[in-house]
């Protein structure tokens, strides 16, 4: 932590000068005091701003006083199942976990059990394939009052919010967005809907040739004036090595594990001189050579930006201080969209 610490600029004063709002504040203090000591607390603090959380404690204090039950089970016993687990341990007596891989390891050695016939309690899904236990947990049994889906409420609350969040982005018409990393097409569903249709240009980087084709075969097919490049968003234009064997979305550049070769595009080279309204980025820790090769399309445009802070620690400094360099004017807000580390967003607006 002390090389970290030993890096932060004087700009952090700046950067928290421009903070557009109270909740900004929160959320930038937070990271930041996580960034520099590792503290997982930190994190937890965020979270339990989210009104997110509220609905996930006001369902279990339903549960437990309509079924009279204490005993809560988390279905999943994989990343998302630990971090409920760390969420609600010490709030409620948590049994354990439920998986249909009863092989499966938590940290800290927790109980894991297969799922029983007539089972009882409240069973909290933590995982993005709640359709399906949602309805094996109906098939044992299990009342669905006591069935709480945070994949679900995900889906409804966080992500429908992230990077287009109506409390502050609002669209100003004939939109022209940049989408870095689009992974499957999902944000350019929600730009779709968030600007009403009312855009000029959509163009799309997806370096994952996994789903590259299928992805920019349905958005051309949907969207007019809509291009999907098969390659990384960077600062300078060439080659890199990238890494795809790594669950969906999560896939990056990466020197000494990729797996591939892809092309890397500077944004300004490939907009030679165009103008772009908004630039969404979620591309695995390469945000800042991102933005550096964007840097003289907002600097001369001054676009609204989406841009994720949470890959590398230093992120949540050192991509606000470049903005700001840009445009001394932007105002920032920063948002969380999870219940995990994973998923703040810095807005320049």
């Amino acid at each position: 932590m002390e090389k970290i610490s030993g890096k932060l600029p004087g700009s952090i004063h700046d950067i928290y000068r421009h903070l557009a709002d109270e909740e900004s504040r929160y959320v930038f203090a937070n990271r930041l005091l996580y960034s520099l000591t590792g503290d997982y607390s930190y994190i937890l603090h965020i979270v339990k701003k989210q009104k997110e959380w509220d609905w996930l404690i006001s369902r279990l204090e339903s549960c437990r006083k309509c079924y009279d039950s204490s005993e809560i089970w988390i279905f999943g016993a994989g990343f998302w199942g630990n971090v409920i687990y760390d969420l609600l341990s010490g709030i409620y007596p948590v049994a354990g976990f439920v998986d249909n891989d009863e092989k499966k390891h938590t940290s800290e050695g927790r109980v894991i059990r297969g799922l029983d016939t007539g089972s009882e309690g409240i069973y909290i899904i933590a995982t993005m394939y709640y359709e399906e236990i949602e309805k094996q947990l109906s098939l044992a049994g299990v009342a669905p009052e006591c069935i709480i889906s945070v994949g679900r409420i995900w889906r409804k609350g966080f992500s429908r919010r992230q990077y287009f969040d109506p409390e502050f982005m609002k669209s100003e018409g004939e939109e022209i967005f940049i989408d870095c990393g689009c992974y499957d097409g999902m944000d350019v569903d929600k730009f779709a809907a968030w600007c009403g249709g009312r855009y000029k240009r959509i163009l799309a980087f997806e370096p994952d040739i996994r789903f590259f084709q299928k992805t920019r075969e349905r958005l051309v097919s949907r969207y007019q004036n809509t291009e999907v490049i098969n390659g990384a968003v960077g600062e300078c234009r060439g080659e890199a090595r990238f890494q795809s064997d790594i669950r969906p979305g999560s896939a990056r550049i990466d020197a000494k594990l990729g797996n591939s070769i892809t092309q890397v595009y500077p944004i300004d080279e490939v907009l030679k001189g165009e103008k772009a309204t908004f630039i969404k980025m979620d591309i695995e820790g390469s945000e800042l050579p991102a933005l550096r090769g964007g840097g003289g399309t907002i600097r001369k445009y001054r676009p609204k930006l989406a841009i994720c802070t949470y890959h590398k620690p230093e992120d949540m400094w050192e991509i606000p201080e470049y903005v700001l360099s840009l445009h001394e004017d932007y105002r920032l807000y920063f948002r969380h969209y999870n219940y995990s580390r994973t998923e703040t967003v810095m807005y320049a607006l």
